[in-house]
């Protein structure tokens, strides 16, 4: 068995001490049971946040990942998104970030699209991935976009 990599064994740690990773019997958003949940949100305080977008920012320039943007569906997707632009931020660098709207607004500036509008290699982070919604939605937005929904990043 490979070692682990110092992020991957402080997301765990952050998972576990968070109790964002839960053990039991789930029913997840497809309809599968499941013997664990991982509900990212419970990692929502100061110190962890940090943590957690430094393990997020190890892993996508560990794999020296190119995108153009950042794009973060609805909900947990949003704050893992601004994590993240953050951290790139920090680092030095700024890449535009957009977020989604579970429903149209029709006033306003209107639309379903928060923030800078997906364009170029788009880059969607979410927390997991089960049946595979969210993803769809969110690539089939991007494209509607004419952009280009070139990776999805999940915890």
């Amino acid at each position: 068995m490979p070692e682990l990599k110092d992020y991957q064994v402080s997301f765990i740690d952050l998972a576990l001490e968070s109790q964002a990773l839960e053990f039991g019997n789930f029913t997840l958003k497809s309809g599968r049971s499941s013997p664990y949940f991982f509900n990212a949100a419970k990692m929502l305080n100061g110190c962890s946040l940090d943590q957690l977008a430094s393990c997020y920012f190890e892993v996508i320039e560990g794999l020296n990942l190119k995108f153009d943007c950042i794009y973060g569906p609805a909900y947990k997707g949003i704050f893992l998104g601004s994590l993240i632009a953050m951290k790139y931020s920090q680092e030095g660098r700024s890449f535009p970030l957009s977020f989604n709207r579970k429903e149209i607004k029709d006033h306003g500036e209107g639309g379903s699209i928060i923030g800078a509008s997906p364009h170029g290699d788009v880059m969607i982070i979410d927390d997991v991935l089960s049946a595979g919604t969210a993803a769809r939605e969110s690539i089939d937005l991007i494209k509607g976009l004419n952009a280009n929904p070139k990776l999805f990043i999940v915890g």
